[in-house]
């Protein structure tokens, strides 16, 4: 993602079908820093919740559940949600997970 940009995007055409990067997921410019800053922003507020800091973390910018492993999906590109929550996990025995969008989170469900 750090290399593609509308004026790179030939040269990775033939990987965007594999990673599902078309007209539901475009790419733009800064498309890297997005994922960067939004799973970061996550990850952010996992930290002071595994560290006690905060009681409530919320990221007004995530929520990408859409994403799959290998595959951006709904204009999910990363799934800050399934990282955040293996962050959790190596704290606390258990997560609880609430989604209040309209559309299924497919990507945490499959992860």
């Amino acid at each position: 993602l750090q290399r593609v940009s509308p004026k790179t995007a030939d040269q990775y055409e033939h990987l965007f079908a594999q990673f599902n990067i078309g007209e539901d997921c475009p790419v733009f410019d800064g498309i890297y820093d997005y994922c960067a800053i939004s799973t970061g922003a996550s990850l952010s507020g996992v930290a002071r919740l595994n560290h006690g800091l905060s009681d409530i973390a919320i990221n007004w910018s995530g929520g990408l559940h859409h994403a799959k492993k290998r595959e951006a999906s709904g204009f999910c590109y990363v799934n800050d949600i399934v990282i955040g929550i293996l962050e959790l996990l190596k704290y606390h025995p258990r997560v609880l997970y609430v989604d209040i969008d309209i559309h299924h989170g497919d990507g945490v469900q499959v992860a």
